[in-house]
């Protein structure tokens, strides 16, 4: 009676162990951590020279308190230490307009985005098994086209935000006429993202 059962499970743990070596074999030949490092690193790096370039537009816009509203953002986002470190280098890029450090950071945040999207496209190459023939030049251009493909869908996410709360906020004033219950606005606060 149990013969058959014993080979059945024998047959699994062959096939278990057909696939685990399989897995491993393709990890080791994809460069699976290799790449996620490549992409962590450049993408990571791309941030710093991205918020130095923001700060430095910051200084040349006529915002009233604009250093001290960009500082409560960065409190409420990064810890302490983090944010007190930061608010030093905001406070002496916004007080003072310096068209070479917004020239370098933009230069900069294009460089490593790009690099990290190259370093992506390289990394599926070779998962993929696929020789690249483009040259340099047109892959820094497709990499920089899809940087900014990118940017405009974040830009769009960020719009819609904004559009769902001024939404929830004329159905809520539409509503209270109606004189609806409280519940009803809490489903109205789960379906227009609040």
């Amino acid at each position: 009676m149990l013969q058959p059962q014993i080979k059945k499970i024998t047959f699994y743990f062959q096939r278990l162990k057909v696939l685990s070596t399989a897995i491993r074999k393709e990890w080791n030949h994809d460069f699976i951590i290799k790449g996620a490092a490549a992409l962590a690193y450049y993408l990571t790096l791309s941030i710093f020279p991205a918020l130095i370039f923001l700060c430095s537009v910051f200084a040349y816009l006529p915002i009233e308190n604009l250093q001290e509203l960009v500082m409560q953002y960065f409190q409420q986002v990064l810890p302490g230490d983090a944010s007190l470190m930061f608010e030093k280098v905001v406070a002496e890029v916004v007080l003072n307009e310096r068209a070479g450090l917004l020239s370098f950071a933009l230069f900069m945040t294009l460089w490593t985005a790009t690099s990290g999207i190259v370093a992506a496209m390289d990394h599926l190459n070779r998962i993929y098994r696929v020789q690249e023939i483009r040259g340099w030049v047109k892959t820094r251009l497709i990499a920089f086209f899809l940087m900014w493909l990118f940017t405009a869908m974040i830009i769009g996410v960020f719009i819609m935000l904004i559009i769902a709360s001024f939404a929830k906020g004329y159905v809520q004033n539409f509503f209270i006429g109606l004189h609806l219950q409280p519940t009803f606005f809490r489903c109205c606060d789960g379906l227009l993202l609040s």
